[in-house]
């Protein structure tokens, strides 16, 4: 999509988009702000209002513990008076905290200077003679109690009520304006997209007679290669879709003829991947054959009937042997690996692996250490063929390593697939590494190891690592090298848990 088009139509949707999206987050945060407001006053009022009912009802109870000593003249009960005090004290000092409204905290200071007024008067008549103290206590009782404490209380309690009717009456009145609001939000919303709709209507018409101009070109360049295309006028609704149609049924005989000629190009590549490899196949059977042909020929030319020596022969056995090795790792390459895949322990694959090339490691003076899990990992695999792609690794890394080299085998469990191995399934598998502290690999090798033919040697084939990487791959699993040069190299072989067993069909024709 061209970047006018951007603009022109992704742009504006967008702007409109992100403006509703801005006045809709807007209008969410202050109803989410009102809501919250108003829960915390109606909330802290039901706790007020709860509070000053418990002191109505404390000074209640006070009064009753004072008709209750005036009728039986038990001192127990103005020990109990004495006991609420604590109690009351701090219904009162919470009740004034809460208290948000002036002429409540008025009251709520009238009923706090009418129980000072009491608890002073109450506790002068503790000194004072049995007649006068009944007086006292009658009078407080009966008066002073009720007109100074208890009905000063209940008006707050009745002022709490109508607080919160005032509350609730602000919450239905914000929910009022937050609707009307998100109506005119949804109405404006909509002329927005009536409006932008236009707008975009009107932009995709130009943008049709653009097209129509662009098609032109396009089909002028289109008979050069299949010949007249009739031209319609793309800019008009009723031919619209019968010249699109007629476009896409030239298209897709040009479609056609480009799928033919990319067959014949792959058809003259393989062509050519036949001819490197019989290049290659020439080339790896002509250097062993030469010795044996040059010993033979002394044989046949010598006169005192003598046969080849023991030293002769071991060559033709040794230049034989190689042939042998190049033709079966060309027909490894040539023939796709058919798996025989079986619950095995990967350590006892890797270890029988390992000591195939411990003689050579003897001889080299190289320190092989296997770092193998304490115990068994068992894995569905091939393990024939695992094998043969450990000692590959294996005596690639001998190729290259000095004397007093060290070269290492490691195997750990993973419970889940490695970061960034899209392709193979998320479950849990087995890492098994070959390490080296050989020579490296230079960085331009690295993206092409993998490749057929690719190889540094003089007298490789360059295919022990593609037969590795199609033996993995069948396993469903993957393999990597990370190497620097003059500090040796890694590869990294990961096989997943479960597979179920894959027979190799691949395309590769050479």
């Amino acid at each position: 999509m061209h970047r006018s088009t951007v603009i022109k139509f992704i742009l504006p949707l967008f702007g409109v988009s992100v403006l509703l999206l801005a006045l809709g987050m807007i209008a969410a945060w202050n109803v989410h702000r009102q809501q919250v407001g108003v829960s915390d006053l109606v909330a802290q009022d039901v706790h007020s209002m709860g509070l000053i009912h418990d002191l109505y009802i404390q000074m209640r109870e006070v009064r009753h513990l004072l008709n209750q000593y005036l009728r039986f003249g038990d001192d127990s009960y103005l020990v109990g008076i004495q006991g609420l005090q604590d109690e009351t004290e701090r219904l009162l000092q919470q009740s004034q905290e809460l208290a948000h409204d002036p002429e409540q905290r008025e009251k709520l200071a009238q009923v706090e200077s009418g129980y000072r007024e009491f608890v002073t008067q109450f506790r002068s008549a503790r000194s004072l003679p049995p007649e006068e103290r009944t007086a006292l206590l009658k009078d407080l009782a009966d008066e002073f109690i009720l007109k100074q404490v208890l009905n000063p209380a209940n008006d707050c309690v009745q002022m709490d009520e109508r607080i919160i009717d005032r509350t609730n009456e602000r919450s239905r009145s914000s929910t009022r304006t937050v609707m009307n609001g998100l109506m005119l939000l949804g109405i404006c919303g909509s002329l927005a997209g009536v409006s932008v709709g236009l707008a975009f209507a009107r932009g995709l018409r130009r943008s049709l007679l653009e097209l129509h101009v662009s098609v032109t070109g396009t089909v002028d360049k289109l008979e050069t290669v299949v010949g007249p295309i009739p031209t319609v006028d793309l800019g008009a609704q009723s031919t619209l879709q019968e010249g699109m149609q007629e476009l896409r049924r030239r298209v897709e005989h040009v479609v056609t003829q480009l799928h033919e000629r990319e067959r014949e190009l792959l058809h003259n590549q393989q062509l050519a991947a036949m001819g490197r490899l019989a290049a290659a196949l020439a080339h790896e059977m002509r250097n062993p054959l030469t010795p044996i042909k040059m010993l033979v020929q002394m044989a046949l030319d010598r006169t005192d009937g003598e046969g080849l020596s023991t030293h002769e022969l071991g060559i033709i056995s040794s230049e034989i042997s190689r042939l042998e090795h190049s033709i079966q790792s060309f027909l490894d390459f040539a023939r796709p690996p058919k798996l025989e895949q079986r619950k095995a322990d990967l350590k006892q694959t890797a270890t029988e692996a390992v000591e195939l090339v411990m003689a050579r490691c003897r001889a080299q003076e190289i320190d092989l250490q296997m770092d193998f899990p304490p115990e068994a990992c068992w894995l569905n695999h091939d393990p024939t063929q695992i094998k043969q792609v450990v000692l590959n690794l294996l005596l690639n890394a001998l190729d290259v390593l000095q004397p007093q080299g060290h070269l290492a085998v490691v195997i750990r469990k993973q419970e889940i697939a490695p970061e960034g191995a899209d392709s193979l399934p998320a479950n849990a598998g087995t890492w098994m590494r070959v390490i080296d502290d050989g020579s490296g690999i230079p960085e331009d090798d690295l993206d092409r190891i993998f490749e057929p033919f690719a190889t540094t040697k003089e007298s490789g084939t360059g295919l022990g690592l593609a037969i590795c990487r199609r033996i993995v791959e069948a396993h469903g699993g993957d393999i990597t090298v990370t190497s620097e040069v003059g500090r040796g190299s890694t590869f990294s072989i990961w096989l997943p848990e479960t597979r179920n067993t894959i027979e190799s069909h691949s395309g590769d024709s050479i």
